[in-house]
């Protein structure tokens, strides 16, 4: 059996097992696009998908660089045997970063099972069903479905609470660890090309109106945080009035 495999090495904890694989998709006219996902095996979190026109050693290692300065720098990272993985650049950058490398046997993708199943929702749930017409479009598109799958959807692996709240720690970055804020860079800051300050603040201002005006919050007793604040105040303004009619 493979040290690679899935059976063999079982992630224990964060970061201690993260795998890697490509996607492929196309534009509308044809033109390829080369998709580089990232997860982490415990907390099935999704930590990356880079979307580019060319995806070679060093595009892989900026991807790697870049989740290892706000996630930590794993343990493990699994991959499959292409040249892009097993390049002697890579390798050496990840030996300095103290990762052990895990190569899958060549024509066993069950070995890098999480991969597989994380690239299998991607292109049904997402690549499938959306038309692309340039790089950034996709960009966005794929980025947002990332995001909305850490965030809202449950995993039964963890006791069905999604991915990102389950692998909230020091190293993840606060605006990650509130709700709303996931949905303000789902819906409003991935959703929009801010041309100035002022329209970018116009833009934020208009959605977190809207989203206090007219979302309810099971936490709130399904109230919108305009309904449960203006509750509070009518509570506090009941307590003065009582406290004041009670005074000698």
């Amino acid at each position: 059996m493979n040290d690679g495999s899935c059976i063999r090495l079982r992630p224990e904890r964060a970061n201690y097992v993260r795998s890697y694989d490509f996607v492929s998709a196309m534009t509308h006219d044809g033109r390829t696009l080369y998709i580089l996902t990232l997860i982490d095996g415990y907390t099935r979190e999704r930590l990356a998908i880079r979307v580019t026109k060319r995806l070679g050693r060093y595009e892989v290692i900026e991807a790697l660089a870049d989740v290892m300065l706000y996630r930590g720098i794993p343990e493990h990272i699994r991959s499959d045997n292409g040249p892009e993985f097993v390049a002697k650049e890579l390798r050496e950058w990840l030996v300095k970063m103290g990762t052990e490398t895990l190569q899958i046997e060549p024509g066993s993708p069950r070995e890098n099972g999480y991969s597989e199943s994380f690239n299998g929702k991607l292109r049904d749930e997402c690549l499938s069903g959306e038309i692309s017409y340039s790089l950034k479009e996709a960009q966005i598109v794929i980025e947002k479905w990332r995001m909305v799958h850490n965030a809202l959807c449950s995993h039964s692996a963890l006791g069905y609470r999604p991915p990102a709240p389950a692998a909230c720690s020091p190293l993840v970055p606060p605006i990650l660890r509130s709700q709303s804020m996931v949905l303000i860079r789902i819906e409003c800051l991935i959703a929009h090309w801010f041309t100035s300050l002022t329209q970018a603040q116009e833009i934020a201002e208009t959605w977190r109106a809207e989203y206090n005006e007219s979302r309810p919050h099971r936490a709130l007793g399904e109230k919108t945080p305009n309904e449960f604040a203006n509750e509070i105040a009518a509570s506090r303004d009941l307590i003065g009035s009582r406290t004041a009619e009670n005074s000698p």
